[in-house]
């Protein structure tokens, strides 16, 4: 009779669920290296080719403004030292500063303009008026220094203490204003350090009108000037307006008809009064 077949214990067996990782061989991590690193080879090469100077360098300088006194000729030769290296490398501030050590530009701008060039864009300075010895102003009252001998003909001459430049130009524009009513013009006016103020018109006297009363005095001047210079007198040389109650005129002396010397000076409406 047979014996029944002996039953075996069962095992725990292990079931996986997720595949068995597989082993990367040594050309896979190469490839992958070599993947994260040329991005920054490339970013290398590149940045050594644009800091080489004989990369794309600068051919052509475009100079742009509208110019009286500068030429774009001389603005090129300004900035030719400046004007180094490539498109990348050339050092736009210092183009800029070239051009500003020319004391008739009054602002400047530089770009690149692609793939060769620079475009310098500059602002020149406007005379409007002569300040004593010292240079010119502009238009905002700002003196600048360019040679005497680039000087524009024709400038009014104005003066005053250091600082007082901008001052100075709107009393300047003030006379102006009051004396091309009568259809005068003033060719300089100043100022002293006491802050007493004068004038010069064109081809005519010159006009104390003191410290104080700028603009009545002027207006009362400009009511009697015509007056004054056609009474037959003689030529004015000097007009006192710092009387508080006339005007004193002093004639040049070989103006005046000999019947009338002397004296040398006359004044209207009496020249009573104390000076201001």
């Amino acid at each position: 009779m047979r014996r029944p077949p002996r039953k075996r214990p069962l095992r725990n067996r292990l079931i996986r669920t997720e595949p068995r990782a597989e082993r990367r061989p040594w050309g896979f991590w190469l490839l992958a290296t070599f993947v994260v690193a040329d991005p920054c080879v490339l970013l290398g090469f590149a940045g050594a080719r644009l800091s080489d100077p004989n990369t794309l360098p600068i051919r052509e300088v475009f100079i742009e403004g509208e110019f009286r006194q500068l030429k774009p000729s001389d603005l090129e030769a300004l900035v030719a030292h400046q004007v180094r290296g490539g498109f990348f490398t050339v050092q736009v501030a210092e183009v800029q500063r070239g051009l500003r050590r020319d004391p008739w530009v009054k602002a400047a701008s530089v770009s690149r303009e692609w793939p060769d060039g620079l475009r310098l864009t500059v602002y020149e300075q406007r005379a409007v008026a002569r300040f004593g010895e010292r240079g010119l102003l502009n238009p905002e009252g700002v003196l600048f220094t360019p040679p005497a001998a680039s000087y524009p003909a024709g400038l009014p001459l104005l003066d005053g203490p250091e600082g007082t430049e901008a001052q100075v130009l709107m009393r300047y524009h003030l006379l102006a204003e009051l004396l091309d009513r009568a259809g005068l013009l003033a060719q300089g006016l100043a100022q002293d350090a006491r802050g007493s103020w004068r004038f010069v018109l064109k081809d005519g006297p010159t006009v104390l009108v003191g410290r104080e009363d700028f603009e009545p005095r002027v207006k009362r001047f400009v009511a009697h000037y015509r007056r004054i210079a056609q009474s037959g007198r003689g030529v004015v040389a000097r007009v006192d307006l710092r009387h508080t109650n006339g005007i004193a005129v002093s004639f040049k002396p070989e103006t005046v008809p000999a019947a009338q010397r002397p004296p040398s000076s006359s004044s209207l409406r009496g020249v009573a009064g104390e000076k201001a």
